[in-house]
């Protein structure tokens, strides 16, 4: 957590009736630091789970699967997901983008209650990278295989083995980096972006600093 008190994880646990055999039921733990508190937040369901803090740190959102959005009678793979966003221990939250068929992806959730969501209409289709406030208007940014928000703006967003840096006020696009074997979610420190790679000739991976103007 931002004050460093807590460790938030997920677990399965037992799946409602409405979960398909191969779906799993996650749950959103936290734990203090010293073991000797565990509170069960919230159910995110058919997901493996992420959570997205708010730059207050009092706030906290996170995609979960729950509902059967396709109406085939059954919770799974198949089920898109909702955009919850509730405090920190859980509480007050509710769903402010509904489950729907489309798979929704959750990068950001700026100071001014504005999320950052994607929306694919399959996994392996690139995703249409919007902008939701907190009335629920939806402002397009970009179509990207992946996109990794900063602190000041200055985003990148995958294209194939293209990385490229995209300024989310603008819309604009600048460096690209060709970047092959991606291994895991890049993380974004500051107007830094780590990324691990596998090198082909030794199957070895590499720990990659790209900063503002180069990579090392």
């Amino acid at each position: 957590s931002g004050d460093g008190k807590w460790i938030y994880y997920f677990e399965d646990s037992a799946k409602p009736d409405k979960f398909a055999r191969t779906a799993r039921n996650a749950i959103l733990f936290r734990a203090s630091l010293d073991g000797k508190t565990v509170e069960r937040l919230i159910d995110v369901g058919n997901t493996v789970g992420r959570v997205v803090w708010h730059p207050d740190q009092k706030r906290m959102a996170l995609v979960r699967h729950v509902e059967d959005s396709n109406r085939d009678g059954k919770v799974d793979y198949l089920d898109g997901g909702a955009v919850w966003v509730g405090d920190v221990d859980g509480k007050n939250g509710k769903d402010i983008v509904p489950a729907t068929s489309k798979k929704l992806g959750l990068y950001a959730f700026l100071a001014d209650d504005t999320l950052i969501v994607g929306y694919r209409d399959a996994w392996e289709a690139p995703a249409k990278i919007v902008l939701r406030d907190a009335a629920g208007k939806e402002e397009p940014l970009c179509d990207a295989t992946r996109y990794v928000p900063t602190a000041n703006g200055e985003d990148w967003i995958q294209e194939s083995d293209l990385w490229i840096r995209f300024v989310r006020a603008t819309k604009t696009t600048g460096t690209a980096l060709s970047i092959k074997n991606l291994v895991g979610r890049p993380l974004q420190i500051e107007k830094n972006l780590w990324i691990v790679r596998r090198v082909e000739e030794t199957h070895h991976t590499q720990l990659l600093l790209i900063g503002e103007k180069s990579e090392s």
